[in-house]
């Protein structure tokens, strides 16, 4: 189950200081409207971890992973336009902002795209 949450684990400490995990596997037919072959993915780190660059670090693993085993090219994330620290994590690594949806649970969601290109 490769599409599945993942662990971010300090592995010094073996200790999980947060998550990371796809929506869905790639090309789901509610991504459609915002680009092809992409997939979708969100992450949190536990609030006594947040600051010291757990979640760029699994963001940025869990992109290589999935470009260079499975060819995505196309990252999907949501975020709250209230979660600064998110929206200077995702803008700093690229990621543009595409839309906005209004989520039935966390209320409004900007919606940001990354293109990977493969060389």
């Amino acid at each position: 189950m490769p599409w599945t949450a993942r662990a971010i684990i300090l592995p010094e400490e073996n200790q999980m200081v947060g998550l990371v995990r796809f929506h869905s596997s790639p090309n789901p037919e509610y991504l459609k409207d915002y680009a092809n072959n992409a997939v979708e993915f969100g992450y949190e780190v536990f609030k006594a971890y947040r600051k010291n660059g757990y979640a760029k670090e699994a963001v940025i693993a869990i992109i290589n992973w999935a470009n260079v085993i499975f060819g995505v090219e196309n990252f999907i994330v949501s975020v709250s336009p209230d979660n600064e620290n998110s929206l200077n994590l995702i803008s700093g690594l690229g990621f543009k902002k595409i839309g906005e949806i209004m989520d039935d649970v966390d209320g409004l969601e900007y919606i940001f795209l990354m293109n990977v290109i493969n060389d």
